[in-house]
């Protein structure tokens, strides 16, 4: 086993289009048997659903090397990602790749309130994962897209945002019906998701009686992360 890690997922053939024809899915961590105790089917399905959703849409091609080489229909390459420096709070500086084109793009800039034309313009782009090094580029920020499955974030949200990344591949046609809701970000700028710690600012989601009911999700409340407690306001 692997501290923190329960599966992987990839691909091992493609076709002359780079879709993947062979998925894999490996477990690390130890999962209980079915017919040991406390362990039932269901039970198993619904601790590890989001798990597997995760490690699937990996072998279907969610990762920064497919996104770096998805191409149009007349072969050339689409440019989806580009690797872009940020700087920290606390003075540290990185590369980490960001969306700058696709439908990827387009759909988060609806989702955190940054679509208009001017906004656009001055937006770096939509990041993927710049760390821990385990996994790194080929997952959303976790710290703005809490929700979705696609993050480590422990939640199972498969969002319009994951969908279109998928689309922007070029092999597969979403269904967006189906897109789960995040909650985590929504509508709150572009400047929030242009630093790895960047403040939200007021969440127009919802309407509330007192400010201690706008802290997000419990969960967030329990889950200690050093690196973001180090380097972020509030470990958040």
């Amino acid at each position: 086993t692997i501290q923190g890690v329960g599966g992987t997922g990839g691909s091992c053939a493609a076709d002359q289009r780079g879709r993947p024809t062979w998925l894999v899915f490996s477990w690390i961590q130890s999962v209980a048997k079915q017919g040991s105790v406390g362990s039932t089917v269901e039970q198993s399905l619904a601790m590890y659903r989001n798990l597997i959703v995760h490690e699937l849409i990996h072998a279907l091609g969610f990762s920064s090397h497919s996104f770096s080489n998805a191409r149009d229909g007349a072969g050339a390459r689409k440019g989806l990602i580009s690797l872009m420096p940020v700087t920290d709070l606390d003075g540290e500086s990185d590369e980490v790749w960001y969306f700058r084109k696709g439908r990827a793009l387009e759909t988060a800039g609806k989702f955190f309130g940054c679509a208009d034309d001017e906004a656009f313009a001055a937006w770096d782009g939509l990041p993927l994962m710049g760390a821990p090094e385990m996994g790194r580029a080929s997952h959303w920020d976790t710290r703005i897209m809490r929700d979705d499955v696609m993050s480590y974030g422990y939640q199972g949200a498969v969002s319009a945002i994951t969908l279109a990344a998928m689309e922007d591949l070029g092999h597969y046609l979403a269904n967006y019906s189906a897109a789960q809701c995040m909650q985590w970000g929504l509508l709150q700028g572009c400047g929030y998701v242009k630093t790895r710690c960047g403040a939200g600012g007021a969440d127009r989601a919802a309407v509330v009686d007192a400010m201690d009911e706008c802290e997000g999700r419990p969960v967030w409340l329990a889950i200690d992360d050093p690196l973001l407690a180090a380097k972020c306001a509030g470990g958040r």
